[in-house]
């Protein structure tokens, strides 16, 4: 039988949440990921929980629990999230990984390939740490390294970018004139 979760959950706000809306939003995201995972495991050994390997079968693996818990970092904030685990597949098998949240993942791609554009649009490196946390949230696992290694990152990027060489390509100018 399904797990049922309880919704009324969702509207529930602590005392440091004061934005109802991005709560129930971020807690609806983390309750739809985690069933996401679930689904996943599911799909993987071709059972639900609890059931047993129909005759004829191909035997996949057990659920083993879940990987400690972690945050990843999606648009609407850091979601708490405990990626199920599968263990005794078979030899020659494929071992599960999930393909929703990959292993040492901390954040979304679409938030990898903001960073970039954070930097681009002109934010000093004083300016990056307070940007990212209104956009990710308070408690966004950032650390001070983190930020710093990124923006390095970001610095080679744009150095790399903006004395490439345009010669091999083929630009198009168009002129408008009032």
């Amino acid at each position: 039988m399904r797990k049922e979760y309880n919704y009324n959950k969702l509207f529930v706000l602590s005392e440091k949440e004061n934005d109802p809306l991005e709560s129930l939003v971020r807690r609806a995201a983390q309750t739809m990921l985690q069933e996401a995972l679930e689904h996943e495991v599911e799909e993987f050994l071709a059972r639900r929980p609890y059931q047993r390997t129909d005759a004829g079968q191909a035997f996949r693996g057990y659920r083993n629990g879940y990987a400690k818990g972690r945050a990843v970092t999606v648009g609407s904030g850091s979601l708490k999230v405990k990626v199920p685990r599968v263990s005794d597949t078979p030899e020659g098998a494929e071992a599960f990984a999930s393909q929703l949240v990959k292993p040492y993942q901390k954040r979304s791609q679409t938030l990898s390939e903001l960073f970039p554009k954070l930097f681009i649009e002109g934010l000093a490196t004083r300016d990056f740490e307070p940007a990212l946390r209104s956009l990710l949230g308070q408690d966004a696992p950032l650390s001070p390294s983190t930020i710093s290694r990124l923006n390095q990152q970001f610095k080679q990027d744009f150095a790399a970018w903006r004395t490439a060489r345009l010669d091999a390509l083929e630009i198009v100018y168009v002129s408008v004139g009032l």
